[in-house]
């Protein structure tokens, strides 16, 4: 993305007045259970008015819970922006084939996109700030493409013990579009858990990380592997194409939610929310991203949800009957009843 300012201390002050937009992928409406189901590349996962999510590459799916980790016995699960939940539950979905370059590469370790397998695709109608949520592996890589182009992300993970309680890193691309070479990553886009090791120009770690001190070589990492709900968060362009996935594994994803905004022209316009995931009862919260104030009310729901006829959802996602008091959105279009 031409003009990228990185997502960070230049959206403070920000004072947008677009509507947030939550895509629900609803497993059920695509047919997709607990065993694999195919999917056609191009088959709709999600929809609002700026954002299309859709299938990349032909793959099976099934369905598989987002969430983690467990801490006392209370599962994470609960994704809310300012407060608010932006999904019904924490059910979402999983491809069959690990993601691969057209060469059968690594795509992550190679910064070429993904030609086949497990691969989310994401097509904006205006520019914005983009965050798709999944569960994550700390030993897993994760990639970002704009248009062909590996593209610079955000990334914050739930982890736990040897790892931090939040586990970030920011990929970090070239200053004219934000697309990532081996000017900035020269190993290539590691695992989160050897992201945060910070290894220097002779491959040895920086920062010390679980049972790997500081000196730990690349290729004698000790994988820690610790999953739980995570999050992307990137720029994205009018008119742009964008892909997503795991690599060495299939990604697990939620849904996505998106601020519309000029983040080239006037990126402090733009005002973005504190993410964060509760556990199942509300008894402890961890913040993903600190937001820049809070943001308006979320104007679309999902595809499959807000297309059916006559079908009404509060804005958390939920489906409501006509007893409910308060705004509702229905046939794509928000109402209040």
């Amino acid at each position: 993305m031409k003009k990228i300012l990185l997502l960070s201390a230049a959206f403070a002050a920000c004072m947008s007045m677009n509507a947030q937009e939550v895509g629900v992928i609803d497993a059920a409406a695509l047919g997709i259970g607990s065993s694999a189901t195919p999917l056609a590349a191009g088959t709709v996962l999600a929809k609002t008015d700026n954002v299309t999510m859709t299938v990349a590459f032909d793959d099976e799916f099934k369905a598989v819970t987002v969430n983690g980790p467990k801490v006392d016995d209370k599962n994470f699960k609960s994704i809310k922006a300012d407060g608010t939940v932006l999904f019904p539950d924490d059910q979402g979905i999983q491809g069959a084939a690990n993601a691969k370059t057209a060469d059968g590469g690594n795509p992550a370790l190679t910064l070429s996109p993904a030609a086949q397998g497990c691969v989310y695709q994401f097509e904006a109608k205006t520019d914005g700030v983009l965050y798709v949520f999944h569960k994550a592996s700390s030993n897993k890589n994760y990639f970002v493409s704009e248009n062909g182009n590996a593209l610079g992300y955000e990334f914050a993970q739930l982890a736990e013990s040897p790892l931090p309680e939040v586990l970030t890193y920011t990929v970090t691309g070239n200053e004219g579009w934000n697309y990532v070479s081996t000017a900035q990553e020269p190993y290539g886009i590691l695992w989160p858990e050897q992201m945060i090791a910070k290894f220097d120009s002779d491959t040895l770690s920086t920062v010390a990380v679980g049972s790997n001190p500081v000196g730990t070589a690349l290729k004698s990492w000790a994988k820690i592997g610790k999953n739980g709900v995570s999050a992307v968060k990137f720029n994205v362009a009018k008119g742009s194409t964008y892909l997503f996935n795991a690599c060495g594994s299939k990604a697990t994803v939620r849904g996505f939610y998106f601020v519309p905004g000029d983040i080239i022209g006037d990126p402090e316009s733009v005002k973005l929310p504190t993410i964060t995931v509760s556990t199942d009862d509300d008894a402890v919260s961890r913040t993903l991203f600190a937001g820049s104030g809070t943001v308006d009310g979320i104007e679309s729901v999902s595809a499959a949800k807000a297309e059916g006829k006559g079908v009404a959802y509060n804005l958390a996602g939920q489906q409501v009957n006509k007893n409910y008091k308060g705004v509702v959105v229905k046939n794509g279009k928000k109402y209040i009843q």
